[in-house]
């Protein structure tokens, strides 16, 4: 045995002398393993009596107190070392990561060592060479809560205690929870080293268990601070002690403390100075040095504690989108409550984040539901036979609208859907009667009215229809004359909610008869049995308003035959009047709370567009395509790849499809039976869609055969309007986008092909009325944005994420305000908000960061650089410029645009603001600049020139100005509106020609840049 069983006791021994240091190196007697476990190390805490732990912050509180590392806003990494009177040191590493969202992470490393052991002997007193100590190494966590004045923190650690070769491992344990109970005033308390035994051979020795506690104070605007406070290990008596911190100067901090230990027995040259304690803190930048002398026993000496704290990567407070997203996290996880209160920190931090204005209105319904007080009524109607989206605006279709209905009942649990009637067209198709009315037996309809449609088709032949499908129908005005009509549906809405249904169905003929004479007898004898009566009414709000104050015990009313659909509802008396609008473009939800009486209290009421972003039922879709034939007639060459690249332009000539002159066939309802497939049938009428769509392949053949025999023609009878398509790049495959009689123009296609925009004006008498359209060509769609009433849109520009754009509108005043619009949803923001002043022209960054704008708030026009909700907007140019065309290159480091100084005109000099330095240069001077574009982060082309313009190639790295373009013909006046696409190696310039006063599209393709024609005939197409 080459060490004897009293060497290894030696740890023991040593313990014990260390033991008389106690916490922190104090006066005590005892006997304990890992005496390290009690003494805290840090600089900071020695000097203040050994009790700071209230008031420690970042890594120095990791093993001490771990609640602690909430309390600073910057990662830190520290280094301590410690120099015992025995002769003993001790040195630390700890680095500690504060988060904002998911609490403080700490990690850290300690090591107490003796050193060798002098006049160290074996058992038969032969000098040996031993050293002793102890090592640890573990992680922490701490996490705030109630705003910052609760936390709570734990700390593990790996524990290794070593003489020579022999080795002791165990696991302990910190926990400590820190408040703050006002501003000044904190408090914490710590439990000390739970954990396993440590064994040497035969010998088993406990941790250390303690109990620490501290209170601190922090006067004088933090200039002082004390502290106190008291700890008692297993081991040890109670240990008490205290301190004080003046700062002077933020540089510097002076502290003294003292350290008091209950002692059994005095010891033999204890003195009044044991227990004093002294230290000073430097800041440096970053940097912390801190420096702390503590007064041991006479015969034990001093000791000395050397700090160096490095701070880094300041955490930078959540702003409006980061309490959003966690609001949005919060609503998923049912916390409606907190999901509220963190919303609405979003909106102080930004006022118009329109999203959390929805998620609290939503968190609050979801609270509603939960206390089962909400009753809601799903109302369509006025549909009008569109079973499929129109073709016009991409609103309405029977698959979107059973999507939403089931995503509607998922939200709302307690509800009734209804129709208010008009489900079909005016002219008569049993065939759609028969679909239709299946469809919405499989949307689960309540009720459905009689409309003024079904009505001038055959109400009997439609109730026979709607019955055979097992849709409940109704109209109690209708009820006496058709024998088996519904007058009345009582039906529970879920939870313990009765609402009986109405119908009033409005004839076309002059009637004496007033509509609430037939209903009062009906609703009067249900009034007391249910708790809401819903008329459903195929007239206006007006005529719904004269029933409403006749009947004034009526709660809701849905009317069947208005146009334009209810945003918000009519209040007549009590009663709640709705429309969903026309055509099926949108369904209502009028949403009722109820109190413990189950009385209506408040309500709150909303239309869902029927749109291109609305979910829909895969089932329904399938059923309608089979009778639609959409789809079967698309040419081939029309197929969408959202990979490729797309040139967007305008066209006189239809390129998709052929109208013949004679199309007689389809006339004739048997041959269109036999077009489809299908045993003709002389009693019921030809699907008019079919019949249509019989038509469009018949047109799309005819110009197939145009096309292969070289023949070129206008469509007859063409479009008289400028209609948009999209072609790509790569393959020449072309897509028509606009289907209107309007004249259409300024296409443009956003960063990820997924969407087109443009503007289309129509005249209406000797006005011109004028809208922005997106078209979504995965879906196959044309949607009309909303825009403010009486308003013209004079510029717009995609947003960096393809899912809203920026819209500048000129109002009644003759001022313009630039707005952000969702165009797959409802919602837009006014982003300027500019009273006295107008905004011209806009454009995105493809980044997402900025927008660019210019204005002529401050003198001319000059242009102005902002974040995409318009704040904090930063002019580029000084002076009195008038400045127009600004774009930002394909990276969103670089802006260009044209200036000039002296005419309020849309050329001029060249300019590029480097957005990263905000460097400003002027590219061209002197020559007049028009139009620009990028094809990559270093180049560009600009039109160049006043009679005779000419396209030029920039490139920023030499600053080099090349023409693009050789000249086709002497006689050419101007080239315009550059479109260069980069595909691969290979660069591709579209751009148009002026030729004695016709225009022609032209592209090159580089490296040659010899101009070939896009499309032969002058005059027909163009780029904007």
């Amino acid at each position: 045995m080459p060490i004897i069983r009293l060497l290894l006791l030696l740890p023991i021994l040593i313990s014990a002398q260390l033991s008389l240091l106690g916490e922190d190196g104090d006066n005590s007697a005892g006997m304990a393993v890992m005496t390290m476990l009690k003494y805290s190390g840090e600089a900071r805490n020695t000097a203040l009596g050994g009790y700071a732990g209230s008031l420690m912050s970042g890594s120095e509180a990791v093993i001490s107190n771990p609640a602690r590392l909430t309390s600073q806003n910057r990662s830190d990494i520290r280094f301590s070392h410690t120099e015992l009177g025995t002769g003993l040191r001790t040195d630390k590493v700890a680095i500690a990561f504060p988060t904002y969202e998911y609490g403080a992470f700490a990690f850290e490393w300690s090591s107490f060592r003796s050193g060798t052991i002098e006049n160290a002997r074996d058992i038969d007193e032969n000098p040996v060479s031993v050293q002793t100590g102890d090592i640890s190494f573990g992680g922490a966590y701490a996490l705030s809560f109630l705003d910052g004045n609760l936390s709570a923190g734990l700390h593990a650690q790996f524990l290794q205690s070593s003489l020579a070769d022999y080795r002791a491992k165990g696991f302990a344990v910190n926990a400590s929870v820190n408040g703050r109970f006002t501003d000044a005033i904190s408090g914490s308390i710590a439990i000390r080293n739970i954990g396993s035994q440590i064994s040497y051979v035969d010998t088993n020795e406990s941790l250390p268990l303690g109990l620490t506690g501290s209170i601190s104070a922090v006067i004088l605007n933090g200039k002082a601070a004390f502290v106190a406070g008291a700890a008692k290990f297993a081991d040890d008596p109670l240990n008490v002690g205290g301190g004080i911190e003046a700062t002077p100067h933020p540089a510097l901090a002076l502290r003294a403390g003292y350290s008091w230990k209950q002692q059994k027995e005095a010891l033999a040259g204890a003195s009044a100075l044991d227990g004093m304690r002294f230290g000073v803190g430097l800041n440096i930048s970053d940097f912390k040095i801190n420096y702390a002398f503590s007064q041991l026993h006479s015969y034990l000496g001093a000791s000395h504690v050397f700090d160096l704290s490095y701070s880094f990567n300041q955490i930078v407070p959540p702003g409006a989108d980061d309490y959003l997203r966690r609001a949005q996290r919060q609503f998923r996880e049912t916390r409606y409550e907190k999901c509220i209160s963190t919303a609405e920190t979003a909106l102080r931090l930004n006022p118009n984040l329109w999203q959390a204005y929805a998620l609290i209105e939503e968190a609050r319904r979801m609270i509603k539901i939960r206390e089962g007080s909400l009753v809601s009524i799903f109302y369509t109607g006025n549909t009008n036979g569109v079973f499929v989206p129109s073709i016009d605006n991409g609103l309405g279709g029977l698959a979107r609208r059973s999507g939403i209905l089931k995503s509607l009942r998922n939200d709302y649990p307690y509800s009734i859907t209804v129709d208010a009637g008009n489900l079909i067209s005016v002219d008569p198709d049993t065939l759609m009667w028969d679909v239709g009315y299946r469809i919405h037996k499989e949307m689960k309809y309540t009720a459905m009215n009689v409309g003024q449609n079904e009505v001038g088709s055959s109400v009997t032949a439609v109730k026979a229809v709607a019955e055979k499908a097992g849709v409940p129908i109704l109209s109690s005005t209708l009820s006496a004359t058709v024998k088996g009509l519904e007058g009345r549906i009582i039906e529970s809405a879920g939870g313990g909610y009765k609402a009986a249904v109405f119908g009033a169905t409005v004839l076309r003929t002059k009637s004496k008869l007033d509509p609430a004479t037939l209903l009062r007898p009906l609703m009067n004898p249900v009034r007391d049995e249910v708790n809401l009566i819903i008329l459903l009414f195929s007239g206006t709000m007006e005529q719904a308003r004269v029933i409403a104050r006749a009947l004034p015990y009526i709660d809701a009313i849905v009317c069947g035959a208005e146009k334009a659909p209810s945003y918000s509802a009519v209040q007549e008396g009590r009663t709640l009047i709705v429309s969903p609008g026309k055509d099926g473009s949108y369904v209502g939800v009028l949403t009722l709370n109820f109190n413990k009486e189950k009385k209506i209290t408040g309500f709150r009421n909303k239309v869902i567009p029927v749109d291109a972003s609305s979910p829909e039922d895969e089932a329904i879709a399938h059923a309608l395509r089979s009778f639609s034939l959409k789809g079967q007639i698309e040419p081939q060459d029309t197929t969408f790849n959202p990979d490729d690249k797309w040139l967007p332009f305008v066209s006189k000539y239809d390129f998709t499809s052929y109208y013949g002159k004679r199309m007689d066939s389809t006339q004739i309802d048997s041959v269109v039976w036999l077009r489809l497939g299908r045993e003709a049938d002389p009693f019921t009428p030809a699907f008019d869609s079919a019949r249509k769509a019989i038509r469009e392949a018949d047109s799309v053949k005819v110009a197939s055969d145009m096309k292969r025999g070289g023949q070129v023609r206008m469509a007859e009878p063409g479009d008289t309007t400028n209609q948009i398509y999209i072609q790509s790049v790569r393959s020449g495959k072309k897509r028509r986008l606009s289907f209107n009689r309007r004249r259409n123009r300024e296409p443009e296609i956003n960063y990820q092909n997924t969407g087109v925009l443009f503007f289309a004006d129509s005249i209406r008498g000797s006005k011109t009325i004028t809208d922005l359209f997106v078209y979504f060509p995965i879906y196959n769609i044309t949607k009309r944005l909303e825009r403010e009433q009486n308003a013209t849109p004079l510029s717009a520009a995609w947003s960096a994420e393809g899912d809203a754009v920026f819209v500048v509108e000129k109002e009644r005043d003759g001022k313009s305000e630039l707005y952000l619009q969702a165009v797959k949803s409802k919602g837009r923001i006014n982003i300027s908000r500019t009273k006295d002043a107008s905004e011209y022209e806009v454009t995105a960054s493809p980044d997402g960061k900025n927008i660019a704008f210019t204005s002529d708030k401050e003198f001319g026009r000059p242009v102005y650089i902002s974040d995409v909700y318009g704040e904090k907007p930063l002019r580029i140019m000084d002076g009195h410029s008038y400045c127009s065309n600004p774009i930002f290159s394909p990276g969103g480091r670089y802006l260009a645009f044209t200036s000039n100084s002296g005419r309020n005109v849309n050329y001029g000099d060249l300019m590029l603001h480097d957005i990263k330095t905000g460097r400003l240069d002027t590219l061209i001077s002197g020559q007049p600049v028009h139009k620009v574009a990028w094809s990559d982060e270093n180049t560009l082309f600009a039109v160049q020139g006043e009679k005779i313009t000419d396209i030029i190639r920039i490139t920023l790295s030499d600053r080099s100005f090349v023409r693009h373009t050789e000249r086709s013909k002497k006689d050419v006046i101007s080239e315009q509106y550059p479109r260069p696409y980069l595909c691969g190696d290979t660069l591709k310039v579209f751009y148009e020609q002026v030729i004695d006063g016709k225009v022609e599209v032209l592209w090159t393709e580089s490296p040659s840049n010899r101009p070939m024609k896009f499309y032969a005939q002058p005059d027909v197409v163009r780029l904007r």
